[in-house]
């Protein structure tokens, strides 16, 4: 028997269980996209009045340098410090985009062109990466740190730095809205160089609205395609400009693609059903789009 029972069935002896179970199902166990398939499409906007809305986050220390701004800058920011509102800098005193800092940002998984490059080359990675920071308008880049205050600096498109960790920067994809864009490599022991350029989904979705829970449910069917094509034509490009520069074997296109699709997986042929494109070399570079 357990050695606290409840003495009654009531909702006040029950409540802490009913929370518990609320919290599991609710909480961090699930995906933050899977939670939102389950809530209602309609957007509340409060863009119609006078209001100044703007979201902040609770800090326990002061992060080496910020600067106080005036109360309109504090849609801007990116903490509330004793109450001030503050910016965080780059180390040259510029002010650094909330969205580089912005851990929520990076949340969903990512939306990828996965490049598959061949042999372990720093020469041929180099070319890539210059290649892919050109043609994709890339600003930045920047590593970013969190702990234990957010760190930006700023650093360059090399493969030393691109080996230190992750480069964040600034992109416009699909006409001008701006949102999160991360360039990464895998470079396999006894393998393959890969390079990968990934937009985080919750960054994503704040410029393109109908990313929702995608890839799950409805939102991750064939409709999505419609928002997807514009998005996969410009990883698409970016690709191509890498194929001429440097070859390589294999592209992919989608939802988490890197290390998932291979050229080895696809050589006897590409799935007629795919949730993903393809950057597939032969007498020329063939791109075969998503189909699902």
């Amino acid at each position: 028997m357990p050695e606290h029972r409840p003495r009654e069935l009531s909702e006040l002896e029950l409540g802490t269980g009913v929370r518990v179970l609320l919290a599991t199902i609710f909480g961090s166990y699930w995906d933050k996209r899977e939670l939102q398939a389950l809530l209602p499409g309609a957007a509340h906007r409060h863009d119609d009045g006078d209001e100044l809305w703007f979201d902040y986050e609770i800090r326990t220390h002061m992060p080496p340098r910020v600067r106080t701004l005036g109360p309109m800058s504090a849609i801007k920011s990116c903490g509330m410090i004793s109450g001030v509102v503050t910016e965080i800098l780059e180390p040259d005193g510029d002010p650094v985009e909330p969205l580089l800092t912005d851990r929520d940002a990076l949340s969903g998984g990512f939306y990828e062109l996965a490049i598959q490059l061949g042999p372990r080359d720093d020469q041929r990675l180099q070319t890539a990466l210059s290649t892919v920071a050109q043609v994709a308008q890339i600003d930045g880049p920047w590593h970013v740190t969190f702990s234990p205050a957010p760190q930006v600096k700023r650093v360059s498109w090399s493969v030393t730095d691109l080996e230190r960790g992750q480069l964040k920067g600034l992109v416009r994809p699909v006409g001008s809205l701006q949102t999160l864009c991360i360039v990464v490599a895998v470079r396999e022991d006894a393998g393959d160089d890969w390079l990968a350029v990934c937009l985080p989904l919750e960054a994503l979705s704040r410029i393109e609205t109908r990313v929702r829970a995608f890839p799950f449910g409805d939102d991750g069917g064939a409709e999505s395609l419609i928002w997807r094509r514009p998005y996969d034509d410009w990883l698409a490009q970016i690709g191509r400009a890498v194929y001429r520069g440097v070859g390589f074997e294999l592209g992919a296109i989608g939802f988490e693609v890197s290390g998932i699709v291979d050229a080895e997986s696809v050589a006897d042929g590409v799935p007629d059903n795919r949730g993903y494109g393809v950057l597939q070399p032969g007498d020329q570079l063939n791109y075969l789009p998503a189909t699902c």
